[in-house]
């Protein structure tokens, strides 16, 4: 089971240097489902804080849908997350390990598996930021108050 690098803390305070997103360990929690866990959202609160809880949910749900998936071999957050200097506004920068057998398979079906995650608004594909051989996506999903931003990153765990 994986877990979500500072989750239980109200801000994803996790720390400074990569931040790995998942990590197998006894510390691991099971993830509410996204959107019960949006529905209990103070909708009283500023955008800034409404985008921070609905990403903070969005990244509890990611990792336990993400634990799920055979295909994938690791995956980290990146950006300022990963730095630990993110605001309320920041988006999630993911970046994920595929088995090299399934990164070509991943990268026909790139905007099934992103939208598995929720109901994207937007999907841009930006090619030139994917790494070899993976893809580059940004995806704008649709949340119950604020929208989440996330930049999809993936790579064959092998890079050649």
């Amino acid at each position: 089971m994986f877990c979500v690098a500072g989750f239980g803390s109200t801000d994803m305070d996790v720390g400074h240097g990569p931040t790995v997103l998942f990590r197998p360990g006894p510390l691991a929690r099971k993830a509410t489902h996204y959107p019960t866990a949006i529905a209990r959202l103070n909708v009283g609160v500023s955008i800034g804080k409404a985008m921070a809880q609905e990403r903070s949910a969005f990244l509890a749900w990611l990792a336990h849908d993400l634990d799920q998936d055979g295909r994938i071999v690791a995956a980290w957050l990146g950006g300022s997350l990963g730095r630990g200097d993110a605001d309320e506004l920041s988006d999630i920068d993911i970046h994920l390990a595929i088995n090299d057998d399934h990164c070509a398979g991943l990268n026909e079906t790139r905007r099934a598996f992103v939208s598995q995650f929720g109901k994207p608004l937007l999907i841009q594909e930006a090619p030139q930021n994917a790494p070899p051989d993976g893809a580059f996506l940004l995806v704008l999903y649709r949340g119950q108050t604020a929208p989440v931003e996330v930049d999809w990153s993936w790579q064959p765990r092998e890079q050649p």
